[in-house]
């Protein structure tokens, strides 16, 4: 039964990842998604799963980064946070919750102008009830702006801020269980129905 809870929720979670894009207006965007490629923020998933979630640095930049930092949290009752832990040998110097002050023991490359900066593990407690995902700058943010923000590897007094890639930081990033609604659902429905006038 655990087998096809999880198959169900591969299923679900990879049929609409081709229906989405990513912020078209800057450089430099984090998010998070249900795939290390940084292609899918919308799923569905039944209760009494879970579901790996990844924090992503997308559109850098800078080839390497050697710290970051972001508010990361979710909203609704739908599921709950089990484990958030960013990647590679870091420390974290936040003391807010929800807060991530990282710095990296190592400077990591970005490929493709992508790093995937933490893996976050959701328990689904009600199938129906949606639950978001929001990315915001820490309490004590370095950049001169109110937003998340990585340090360049190679230069550590180069900071340079990110944009949540659906917009702004009231914009949640990723959804679960919410319909999975995206503008290009419409054109393919309707396309759908002329086939059958």
């Amino acid at each position: 039964m655990k087998s096809l809870l999880m198959l169900l929720v591969i299923i679900l979670c990879a049929s609409i990842a081709g229906a989405q894009t990513n912020w078209p207006y800057n450089d430099n965007n984090i998010g998070m998604y249900y795939d290390e490629a940084a292609t899918n923020y919308c799923c569905g998933s039944p209760p009494g799963t879970f579901v790996n979630v990844y924090l992503i640095l997308t559109h850098a930049t800078r080839p390497t980064v050697g710290g970051w930092e972001s508010k990361v949290y979710f909203q609704g009752a739908g599921a709950v946070p089990t484990s958030l832990v960013p990647r590679y040998d870091f420390i974290n110097a936040a003391t807010r919750a929800d807060e991530y002050i990282i710095g990296l023991g190592t400077p990591q490359p970005t490929v493709d102008g992508l790093l995937v900066l933490m893996d976050i593990q959701l328990y689904v407690i009600d199938g129906m009830v949606p639950v978001y995902g929001y990315v915001g700058p820490v309490y004590y943010h370095t950049a001169p702006e109110a937003l998340p923000a990585y340090v360049n590897g190679e230069d550590l007094t180069d900071v340079q801020v990110m944009y949540p890639h659906l917009g702004g930081v009231d914009d949640w990033v990723i959804s679960l269980n919410n319909g999975c609604v995206v503008e290009t659902e419409q054109t393919s429905f309707g396309t759908v129905k002329s086939l059958f006038r």
